[in-house]
């Protein structure tokens, strides 16, 4: 099932980057490139709306008691790798389904918010095929999640706001706040240790915090926010 499943979103990707591509020979932009100093203030943006939805999260776990802090340290290298790699992880994954599965499926429907939704789907396909721990849960946090750098990419019309989103999202995530990050602990605790407890649903089990029904409180706190910095224009897919 999971070979099946990524497989589809293979080939999806394909169809839909080799539409994005043409269109952009055609003249039309993808919304990758670098306008001065454009690009790092979306991702600065990006960044601080990303904390408040994590942190949202967080505090909402906390309330319900199924979040702990184990205890607090500080890790400068282990802080700039986790970034390097949530950076560069995070880069990939905007280029691939936004700007070129979005990108595409704008091109081939017409309809940006069918689009969106399609993509949405394919991104928690994705999940769901390649990483490990996954539930009902954390696969519909991963599709909320595509919704939700879906709706910067389409907003703005370039991967910026949704890359400074994406990044923050796992990096305060695992690294600063120490939670799992996509069933994945490797680059964590960089500032807190903290475990998760109760029930998975909850709490979000071996998942973590995106395993947990209250992520989809903090995803839609950030669509908000994005929605409230941005405002769409006629140059905008």
């Amino acid at each position: 099932m999971d070979a099946i499943l990524a497989a589809v979103v293979v080939v999806t990707l394909v169809v839909t980057a080799t539409t994005a591509v043409r269109a952009r020979r055609a003249g039309h932009p993808l919304g990758a490139g670098i306008r001065g100093v454009g690009a790092a203030r979306s991702v600065g943006t990006g960044l601080a709306i990303a904390a408040a939805g994590m942190l949202t999260t967080t505090g909402l776990m906390a309330l319900a008691g199924v979040a702990h802090v184990d205890g607090v340290t500080v890790d400068p290298a282990l802080l700039l790798l986790g970034l390097l790699v949530f950076s560069l992880s995070g880069y990939v994954e905007e280029l691939l389904f936004r700007v070129l599965m979005l990108g595409g499926l704008v091109r081939l429907t017409g309809r940006p918010w069918l689009a969106l939704a399609l993509m949405a789907v394919a991104v928690g396909a994705f999940h769901l095929a390649t990483t490990a721990h996954t539930t009902v849960l954390s696969v519909a946090s991963s599709t909320l999640g595509g919704v939700m750098y879906g709706v910067a990419f389409l907003r703005t019309g370039t991967l910026w706001l949704g890359l400074g989103v994406h990044i923050g999202w796992n990096w305060f995530q695992g690294t600063v706040l120490g939670f799992t990050v996509s069933g994945t602990d490797d680059y964590s605790g960089a500032l807190l240790q903290v475990h998760t407890s109760g029930a998975d649903w909850l709490g979000g089990g071996s998942y973590g915090p995106e395993g947990s029904v209250l992520s989809l409180v903090g995803r839609l706190v950030i669509i908000g926010l994005i929605v409230l910095v941005t405002r769409p224009g006629p140059d905008r897919p």
